[in-house]
């Protein structure tokens, strides 16, 4: 690469610009945002006097319009260069790129100044204004005239148009009910659809929690055996291990039936019946403490939290949260889970709140994806 333009790339012996500014963020940041929207400004500006030059050939002097974007878009790489020697000390670069600048921008200064009598020739709006009157006049009487020489044709026209406006009408009408007719054959079919995946749904559904059953029957009537036959030979720590086995069992079992009234929602409509919340809530945190018993959760639900729902699927969706709370608050050493409401945009706003591992919200639109 030749010498000079190695010196021009390279920034060896200077200090960035930053360093002036002491690396404040936001003193930084305030050039940086400033320096940008002035390029995005200066770099649009002639391409819309490019646009204007190319759809108006008309306009005089179309030649002044090319060399303001000339010298707007070298103003434009002046600020990017302002940007960049933030932090790369090119600044002979920069020296150059403001060269090119000046030398587009002197001829463009003394070609508008040459420019200005040839501008202030230009008709005054005034004197367009009354070229156009006549012009409008002309065109008026002209016409009148028009208008009187096809007034007959007119007449004469419209028995036909509105016959054929009628036709037309009839045309539409028998699209419009073509459509509809498709419309509700397409609706008929999406329908039958549906409902043989409900169906199929519903008997997935039970075809597993039948074969979910038959091993819980069998981890809890063992436990409970096991806690029968041989309650005195076993210690305290092996019969609590049994219970817990018994109560997880039927956890489960509740579950299962909870998920089985989940996929008969697709066939009946949910029940609404009155639930405490706060009664649900402490079920299920009682069975999250007798399935992990070494956990100290301090958990606090408001009183008075009864709401209208079904009593099969709130204590799933119970389930299903404060067993989140609880597993994302293991790595606490002062645990908290809150079920409280509260009132927001004139709603009453149910919610579950814990100190556990927090949630990026980018992703919330993930949330529920399969």
């Amino acid at each position: 690469m030749p010498e000079f333009l190695q010196d021009l790339m390279s920034g060896n012996g200077f200090m960035p610009h930053g360093h002036c500014y002491l690396w404040l963020p936001s003193l930084v940041w305030l050039h940086v945002l400033s320096d940008a929207l002035i390029a995005l400004a200066y770099t649009s500006i002639p391409f819309t006097l490019v646009y204007i030059v190319r759809k108006r050939r008309d306009v005089p002097f179309h030649w002044m319009f090319l060399c303001f974007g000339v010298f707007i878009i070298a103003c434009g790489a002046t600020h990017v260069m302002e940007i960049w020697t933030l932090w790369t000390p090119t600044y002979w670069l920069s020296g150059a790129i403001k060269a090119i600048t000046a030398a587009a921008s002197l001829p463009t200064a003394i070609l508008l100044i040459k420019l200005v009598p040839h501008a202030l020739a230009i008709p005054t709006p005034s004197q367009l204004a009354s070229a156009h009157r006549e012009l409008q006049r002309a065109h008026d009487e002209l016409e009148r005239r028009v208008h009187e020489r096809t007034a007959e044709l007119t007449r004469k026209n419209q028995e036909l148009a509105g016959e054929i406006a009628e036709r037309k009408r009839a045309q539409d009408a028998l699209a419009i009910a073509e459509r509809e007719r498709e419309a509700e054959q397409a609706l008929r079919t999406a329908k039958a659809a549906a409902e043989a995946a409900y169906a199929e749904l519903e008997s997935f559904s039970y075809s597993v929690a039948h074969d979910l059953r038959a091993p819980l029957r069998a981890m809890s009537g063992y436990s409970a055996t096991l806690l029968e036959d041989y309650h005195d030979a076993l210690d305290a720590d092996a019969r609590d291990r049994l219970d817990r086995i018994i109560a997880a069992a039927v956890r489960m079992s509740d579950i299962i039936d909870a998920l089985l009234a989940l996929a008969r929602i697709s066939r009946t409509e949910p029940r609404r019946e009155l639930v405490d919340l706060a009664q649900l809530a402490h079920q299920v945190v009682e069975q999250l403490r007798a399935g992990d018993p070494g956990r100290a959760v301090d958990f606090l639900a408001a009183g008075d939290l009864v709401v209208q729902g079904d009593p099969d699927l709130l204590p799933l969706l119970l389930d299903n949260l404060l067993g989140n709370a609880w597993k994302f608050t293991g790595n606490q050493p002062a645990a908290r889970i809150e079920l409280g409401r509260e009132q927001a945009s004139g709603a009453t706003i149910y919610y579950i709140r814990d100190n556990g591992a927090g949630f990026d919200m980018a992703l919330a639109d993930k949330l529920f994806a399969p």
